[in-house]
């Protein structure tokens, strides 16, 4: 039986951010990323892939490529990226948060490092480093 590729890109993002701002906060709400305090703040704007949510889906199912080797072997799962949207809106420090295969992590990692420029998270209206969580899904379909 043939296999097709069923590509889907989860949009429910996680319900919290981290946020860098001028005041620091208490120690044990801090997270360190290379050497910056990432404060645990609630984003009061999230950061926005340019275009919204569908063009964050369009660009994944575009970019995302599900490796051969990993087809073959019937590996499936949900990969969870988390990376930071800087003030500036350049997406960084990109990491795996739940992996399913380093095939499948790698791939989806690759896909997030190639986003442009993302209009970053505010908090009081300032930009600030936001971290994001971002489900891909790698599901094959008889």
């Amino acid at each position: 039986m043939a296999r097709s590729l069923l590509f889907t890109l989860g949009l429910v993002f996680s319900g919290y951010a981290f946020a860098q701002d001028d005041t620091p906060p208490p120690p044990p709400d801090t997270v360190g990323v290379d050497d910056t305090r990432i404060e645990s703040l609630l984003v009061q704007v999230m950061p926005e892939f340019p275009g919204g949510q569908e063009a964050l889906a369009t660009f994944m199912v575009d970019e995302v490529k599900y490796p051969k080797k990993a087809r073959r072997a019937g590996t499936e799962g949900r990969v969870l990226v988390t990376f930071i949207v800087d003030k500036d809106g350049a997406v960084t420090d990109v990491s795996i948060a739940q992996g399913v295969d380093p095939l499948l992590d790698e791939e989806a990692m690759r896909a997030v490092r190639l986003m442009p420029k993302w209009k970053p998270g505010t908090q009081n209206g300032k930009p600030v480093k936001t971290k994001f969580n971002l489900p891909v899904l790698f599901k094959l379909k008889d």
